[in-house]
C-alpha cells in the first residue's frame, strides 16, 4: 500500500520506529517505509555499509501483505478507541468484519 509521493508536502516527512508494546506501530512504520521507499534506497545506496538493510522485492511484497494484513486492525483500534459508546453490537460487527478480512486473506494465501 502505497501513499502519495512525499515529494507533494512541504513538511519533512521522517522514519517511524516500531515500539514493541503498541502493534499498530508496526503497520505504520511498514506504511511510512513504503511511503519513503525510494529515498530509503537513495540512502541505502550512499551508505554502502547499509546496504543489506534494504529489502528485497520479495520483501516488499510481504511488507505490503503485512499492511493489508493489519490495517483493518488497525483502522478498528482507532475507530474504538477514539468512541465511548462501544456496544457489545458494534464489537460483534467489527469482530465479523476482521473474520472475513482474515479468511479472505487465507484464501488469497492458499492460491498462491
Amino acid at each position: 500500500m502505497q501513499e502519495d509521493d512525499p515529494d507533494n508536502s512541504k513538511l519533512p516527512v521522517g522514519m517511524i520506529q516500531d515500539v514493541k508494546t503498541r502493534w499498530n506501530s508496526t503497520v505504520l512504520m511498514l506504511e511510512r517505509a513504503c511511503r519513503l521507499r525510494k529515498y530509503i534506497k537513495a540512502w541505502v545506496e550512499n551508505n554502502p555499509k547499509e546496504r543489506t538493510c534494504y529489502p528485497s522485492l520479495d520483501e516488499w511484497k510481504q511488507i505490503n501483505y503485512v499492511i493489508v494484513a493489519l490495517n483493518p486492525f488497525l483502522n478498528f483500534t482507532l475507530l474504538v478507541s477514539s468512541s465511548k459508546s462501544v456496544t457489545i453490537d458494534k464489537a460483534w460487527q467489527i469482530y465479523n468484519t476482521l473474520l472475513g478480512h482474515i479468511e479472505t486473506l487465507r484464501g488469497s494465501l492458499e492460491r498462491k
